[in-house]
């Protein structure tokens, strides 16, 4: 899968390049190239936010129909803006100037199909989960009672491997319940499965 790089900043897009140099990369800088480019095939694409205009859902919303495999970069990360980000269905969100081995590892887990994001982030929503009271009960009414049990551990942050530990099941049946979990409740990833918890 080749790697989009998109910003109106040329010394960004270059010191990105640069960064990037073991990865398959295009440099686009105007939106029409963007989107035709998307378009061709499946691609993963880092973003700078203010490349992005005034509304960057909007920007993003024809991205994200293609598939792509979308990182934000954003010069000035925020709990609530990285949160509205996530939920309009980019994968990852970070630091504009995080550290090169920092963006390398965001671009392998994007080009992974997983969710990348900075740590100050987890921390955040870690923490505004634990001090959530339940207001999910409308959430786990349709799942079973297995199901309410594996969400809930997935609420807490385990692994597929804490989990079976946990409910004395094997990792085959939580990634099954998991799945069943994510048809129900509308999303397709743990990350948006929190925010939901988190709304």
């Amino acid at each position: 899968m080749r790697t989009l790089l998109y910003s109106t900043d040329l010394a960004l897009l270059d010191r990105w390049k640069i960064s990037l140099s073991s990865f398959d990369l295009m440099q686009i800088n105007d939106v029409e190239t963007l989107y035709k480019e998307v378009l061709k095939e499946e691609s993963a694409l880092i973003v700078n936010l203010s490349s992005c205009g005034d509304d960057p859902i909007s920007f993003l919303k024809p991205l994200i129909d293609a598939k792509a495999h979308i990182l934000i970069l954003d010069p000035n990360p925020r709990f609530e803006s990285t949160k509205k980000i996530l939920q309009a269905g980019v994968k990852g969100y970070g630091n504009l100037m995080m550290h090169d081995i920092h963006l390398n590892e965001a671009l392998r887990v994007i080009l992974d199909g997983s969710v990348w994001l900075y740590s100050a982030f987890i921390d955040e929503m870690v923490a505004r989960l634990k001090d959530k009271p339940t207001g999910s009960q409308q959430l786990l009414d349709n799942l079973s009672q297995r199901e309410k049990e594996v969400a809930l551990c997935i609420k807490e942050g385990l692994t597929n491997k804490e989990i079976a530990e946990k409910l004395d099941i094997t990792i085959r049946t939580v990634k099954a319940h998991t799945q069943n979990i994510y048809e129900k409740t509308g999303v397709s990833n743990r990350l948006a499965l929190a925010l939901l918890f988190n709304k």
